[in-house]
């Protein structure tokens, strides 16, 4: 439970304002260790600039002004660029560039998740097979995309896959999935089933900053399987020694 507490020392705040403000305090107290939080006016200023960012980044999800940047992947062992790692980008009008690790989680927040990681998907896979084409590449030259498990989840998630595929013709062995997320080991059966699909399509598979190209979709499954065991494990462990405490 989050507690906002606000005081009016000099009674001139209306019930709507201390309302208000009460409510922006228990916002803020969830975004902190411990329980309550006590308003400040920062935390009013703070509110508003998150709704201000949700507005923008709302539009331009819907307007589809986020592209895709490239970053590249290097074997040191000999030095060459074995594949791309396909970042999301967001120059936010008059503020300059947004982290993608920020956009990624306010979109899974705001419910654009599925929106913006098919977007991702589409654009990443038709600039991928061109660049494939001209280079003459072949595989293990691959394009990896971080997408979150929120996503995954969706029944739509794999026709998603292998209609980008299908449309920019770059083929499933050149794509790497990797998964990321705490919902991931949430629901480990339902992802499980995905990560069958996919790696039926020829993807390779990966979770958070891992990939194992090599894998098959049960042993990938086996690793998520044991992950959240562990979580339970820790979890158990420390109901049991906040019950000693």
């Amino acid at each position: 439970m989050s507690i906002g507490i606000v005081f009016d020392a000099d009674g001139r705040d209306d019930a709507d304002v201390m309302l208000r403000n009460a409510e922006v305090a228990m916002y803020a107290a969830k975004r902190r260790p411990g329980p309550y939080a006590v308003f400040e006016e920062a935390m009013h200023r703070e509110a508003v600039e998150r709704l201000e960012l949700k507005a923008d980044l709302r539009r331009a999800v819907e307007d589809g002004e986020l592209s895709v940047v490239y970053q590249p992947i290097v074997d040191l062992q000999f030095g060459e660029v074995v594949g791309l790692e396909a970042i999301p980008r967001w120059e936010r009008p008059g503020r300059g560039p947004v982290e993608p690790g920020e956009v990624m989680a306010l979109a899974g927040r705001m419910g654009l998740i599925e929106r913006l990681g098919r977007d991702l998907l589409r654009e990443a896979c038709a600039e991928t097979a061109g660049l494939l084409g001209l280079a003459s590449c072949v595989p293990p030259f691959t394009l990896t995309l971080t997408l979150s498990a929120g996503h995954v989840a969706s029944p739509q998630f794999t026709g998603e896959v292998r209609a980008a595929l299908a449309a920019s013709g770059l083929p499933a062995e050149n794509l790497a999935l990797t998964l990321q997320g705490t919902a991931l080991l949430d629901d480990v059966e339902l992802h499980v089933g995905r990560l069958t699909e996919l790696r039926e399509l020829g993807c390779a598979l990966g979770q958070g900053h891992h990939l194992f190209p090599e894998m098959t979709a049960a042993e990938v499954a086996d690793l998520l399987r044991e992950a959240a065991a562990d979580r339970q494990s820790l979890a158990w462990s420390a109901n049991v020694l906040g019950d000693l405490a």
